[in-house]
């Protein structure tokens, strides 16, 4: 489950201004480890000088041992709660005065920079974007709706979607377009534009493999960007 949080300031007022793609550090206290803990989380909404939305997934589950953090802002946080949380950084963000477009590759919650990059795009002046995306299925797709009212709505917006467990009532060419991990071989016509630039987002692995794609296909390394929390496997 995705949820999103609504952040604004406590004393009303503006907040710091980010480029589409950055992200916040947030601090929440953990009783149950009896120190505070930082998560970052990118801005999953553009710019508007009032407010910051974070949109988190819930860790853990199953098998899986709990997140702490995301579980506790599932759980407890209410409206009208405190939290701590920094100015939006990262090098990981579209140039806004660029008119190039834009290719957004995505998996699971990777989508949530990507949405604040997209919302940014397609206003003035507009740029083509296109946005890759891979879940599971519709049950853990977030803001599949708003995608693709966007895509019914922008000349300019081009949404493709991959599911590779797909449940018995998602319909192929309606809620989702290919089935399978993304595979960027086979929307490589819709992809491969004059002097784009491509974001990814996900997991490791998942960027890893689209980075990957995207060399073989001839994309030059500078036009390929992500972010990395942690260690950069990347590094050779």
């Amino acid at each position: 489950m995705i949820s999103s949080f609504v952040l604004e300031p406590v004393d009303s007022g503006p907040v710091a201004n980010f480029a589409p793609g950055q992200y916040t550090s947030v601090a929440i206290d953990v009783p149950a480890l009896g120190v505070q803990q930082i998560r970052q989380y990118s801005l999953s909404d553009m710019p508007n000088g009032q407010s910051y939305r974070i949109s988190v997934k819930r860790e853990g589950g199953g098998s899986q041992p709990l997140g702490y953090v995301s579980n506790l802002l599932h759980d407890h946080i209410k409206v009208g709660d405190e939290v701590k949380l920094t100015t939006p950084y990262g090098s990981f963000h579209i140039d806004v005065s660029a008119k190039t477009p834009i290719v957004l590759i995505s998996g699971g919650v990777g989508l949530t920079p990507m949405i604040s990059m997209l919302k940014v795009a397609l206003q003035t002046p507009p740029r083509h974007v296109v946005f890759v995306h891979g879940a599971r299925n519709s049950a853990v797709h977030a803001m599949r709706d708003r995608l693709r009212e966007a895509a019914n709505t922008y000349d300019n917006f081009d949404l493709f979607v991959f599911y590779d467990q797909p449940l018995s009532k998602d319909v192929q060419g309606q809620d989702y377009d290919y089935l399978g991990l993304v595979d960027v071989k086979k929307i490589e016509k819709s992809i491969l534009l004059p002097k784009a630039d491509y974001y990814i987002c996900g997991p490791t692995p998942f960027m890893r493999m689209q980075h990957d794609a995207l060399r073989h296909l001839g994309i030059h390394e500078k036009r390929i960007h992500y972010e990395v929390f942690g260690p950069d496997l990347f590094a050779e």
